[in-house]
């Protein structure tokens, strides 16, 4: 039975495999956010689950947040745009600073 399969997308004509292409890719891209949304669910309940234990816990939910900002009208404005960057850099640098003074 599997040998007799029958390759339909050569038989379709240019706009009819456009319009097939074009429901393939907008599946694709549902199931792409569906599974994007499972795990920001995931990620959120183990940053829930307990208090940060160190500061790089902390700062990693703290960048979490300010990358949920980033992506809004008011994270695109010039101005907290450069805030977000500076407020990485520096959670980032005091991480790194706390990490070699243990």
């Amino acid at each position: 039975m599997m040998e007799n399969l029958i390759e339909l997308d050569g038989h379709r004509n240019k706009e009819t495999r456009k319009s097939v292409d074009i429901r393939r890719k907008m599946q694709e891209l549902q199931i792409d956010q569906e599974l994007v949304q499972h795990r920001r669910e995931e990620l959120e309940r183990l940053l829930l689950s307990t208090p940060a234990a160190t500061w790089r816990e902390a700062a990693m939910t703290a960048q979490y947040l300010l990358q949920l900002f980033a992506a809004t009208p008011a994270g695109q404005e010039p101005r907290c745009k450069d805030l977000i960057d500076q407020s990485f850099d520096d959670l980032t640098r005091l991480c790194n600073d706390e990490k070699a003074g243990s």
